[in-house]
């Protein structure tokens, strides 16, 4: 009988992936930092984010992360998430940011707190969603 293939030296961490990673209910990025592709990358392979209740982006966010929170939205993976906080995008503007932008709003859960942030960017364009800070709070 031929040996089986050899799957590397951590066998074990790769089938217990899930039960080694973070629960969190909060999660709040702030400050004058972005979120780029690999810091959500990096979040997304220590913490699962099936228990996350709110998710505060109070920083830049890159489209590639921002379609990367958009793809996790649409596999179920933010299922429970209730408030969320956006602030805008780093490298998007006009149309690409309002679909972008849309795109997300459509795959998550229905909110029951959703604040968009978004300022003016360098063109003079709203960075995404709105024209202005706005906030929407729903009560059951």
């Amino acid at each position: 009988m031929p040996r089986p293939p050899w799957q590397g030296f951590f066998v074990i961490r790769a089938k217990n992936t899930l039960s080694q990673q973070g629960h969190l209910r909060t999660l709040s990025f702030r400050g004058t930092s972005t979120l780029f592709p690999e810091k959500l990358q990096n979040w997304t392979s220590h913490t699962d984010f099936r228990e996350l209740r709110s998710l505060d982006l109070s920083v830049r966010v890159y489209r590639q992360a921002f379609q990367d929170l958009t793809r996790m939205a649409e596999d179920g993976i933010f299922q429970r998430l209730q408030q969320f906080s956006l602030l805008g995008f780093k490298d998007a503007t006009g149309n690409d940011a309002d679909v972008a932008f849309r795109d997300l709003l459509l795959a998550l859960p229905p909110l029951t707190s959703f604040t968009d942030t978004m300022s003016v960017g360098k063109e003079g364009e709203p960075s995404a969603g709105s024209k202005a800070y706005w906030s929407v709070t729903l009560t059951p």
